[in-house]
């Protein structure tokens, strides 16, 4: 593993690693402005405390817990990351875990021993992302239901060939009317089907970039109207514009 201890501050260096349902950062975390993503995250500090902000309150821990859709701020640091899509088994374990209506705050030791093993114990991001999933995942009776499955597997292909099912041909899947089918999604996901849809294609952009594609090309590929808008809705959920956000870092 790399270290980035003397990482200049205020820009984002690491490494990232990009599975489904799981992304991992590890490096030195930089500017950023107050966003929320639709994305479990846990940050652990490689070194000192995590610091952030979130509604006027601030929060330092060696390690942080912060719920989907929650509004924060993180303070530049040396830093792993890791982001749970709230679909998977393991995001629902974490949940289970440390409670429904947790938005941030500490991560139980014995869970910060478990990310921070399965970083050392490994070679890679993508190992370390294998390890700790599977050590997660067993511990939960936690179950994604079949039928979001089907839908979220919809969604993926969707993602894959730049067409994009309607509301009503994916109610008419789980046949359900649209208006239930919402609700419903809603229950399964913590989050409207427009919000999720649209972080997918946030993500779905940003590895077009990682993998070395344009800003444009990924703006398109994530059907966004052009790259301010894809833009923007980088700096709406990661706090930072794409341009800079991703220039330093690697995808492992």
């Amino acid at each position: 593993m790399n270290h980035y201890n003397h990482a200049t501050p205020h820009h984002w260096r690491g490494d990232v690693s990009l599975q489904p349902g799981i992304g991992v950062f590890i490096g030195q975390s930089g500017d950023n402005k107050e966003h929320r993503h639709w994305s479990h995250q846990i940050s652990i500090a490689l070194e000192g405390i995590i610091e952030m902000t979130a509604n006027g309150q601030s929060y330092q821990s060696i390690a942080l817990f912060v719920k989907a859709g929650t509004s924060h701020q993180l303070i530049a640091s040396s830093v792993f990351f890791i982001y749970l899509d709230p679909t998977i088994v393991q995001a629902k374990t974490l949940i289970s875990r440390l409670g429904e209506q947790t938005a941030i705050c500490e991560l139980p030791q014995d869970l910060v021993v478990l990310f921070r093993d399965s970083l050392m114990a490994c070679n890679s991001l993508k190992a370390a992302i294998a390890r700790f999933s599977t050590s997660l995942a067993p511990h939960t009776s936690a179950k994604v239901d079949p039928r979001l499955q089907k839908v979220l597997s919809v969604l993926m292909r969707d993602m894959s060939v730049s067409t994009f099912s309607s509301r009503k041909e994916l109610a008419m899947l789980m046949e359900l009317s649209e208006t239930r089918f919402s609700h419903w999604f809603s229950e399964q996901t913590g989050m409207p089907l427009r919000s999720y849809r649209k972080w997918l294609r946030l993500v779905y952009a940003l590895e077009q970039v990682l993998h070395g594609q344009t800003l444009t090309h990924a703006a398109y590929k994530g059907d966004f109207s052009d790259q301010a808008h894809f833009s923007r809705t980088c700096v709406q959920m990661f706090g930072v514009n794409p341009s800079i956000f991703l220039t330093h870092l690697t995808l492992a």
